[in-house]
């Protein structure tokens, strides 16, 4: 469909909480819902480093999903369904692990965040079918770090305070230049 622009901090799109869709009333299958679909895919395709993207990152709020980057068999671990929407997640495990972490959306910045290695997923497919998955790593680092998207939070709440500043103030000058 089209490649839509990703939203850079610190746009207030990527502080807004995406709605749930319902599935009850069978308005996910309209046209607008099937092009914001495609247009994330679309959008991800063309990233050099990206591995999901949420959907308040191309400035559409009103669907809480995220796509995932299908890749070939041994190149990243990553084992989740192509389209996820209404994600919940779960920790498995009490074990969480610190991981330098990176976003589109931040593109200058990495920061060190705490995410459980081993979680419990809740979600509906493209086909409105309900899912229940267990997954560990990469995945489970994904789902964690695009539902944060979706809730309105980003890496730059894990920075420490100094750090923020400087992010912000780094971000406010790149927008006004034009980057």
């Amino acid at each position: 469909m089209a490649i839509r622009k990703i939203i850079k901090y610190p746009s207030p799109s990527l502080r807004t909480i995406c709605q749930p869709i319902d599935f009850r009333d069978n308005w996910f299958w309209r046209a607008e819902f099937l092009e914001n679909v495609q247009d994330l895919k679309d959008t991800l395709a063309v990233t050099h480093n990206g591995l999901a993207l949420a959907s308040n990152q191309i400035r559409e709020t009103g669907f809480r999903l995220f796509v995932v980057r299908p890749v070939p068999t041994g190149e990243w671990a990553v084992g989740l369904p192509e389209v996820v929407i209404n994600p919940k997640w779960y920790p498995s495990n009490g074990m969480a692990t610190v991981i330098d972490e990176g976003c589109l959306s931040m593109p200058e910045v990495n920061a060190k965040v705490a995410r459980h290695d081993v979680i419990k997923v809740e979600y509906f497919d493209i086909s409105g079918v309900e899912c229940k998955i267990e997954v560990a790593g990469l995945d489970a680092q994904i789902v964690q770090h695009e539902i944060d998207h979706l809730d309105g939070k980003l890496i730059y709440d894990y920075l420490p305070k100094r750090l923020q500043i400087q992010t912000r103030a780094n971000a406010i000058r790149n927008r006004r230049a034009g980057r």
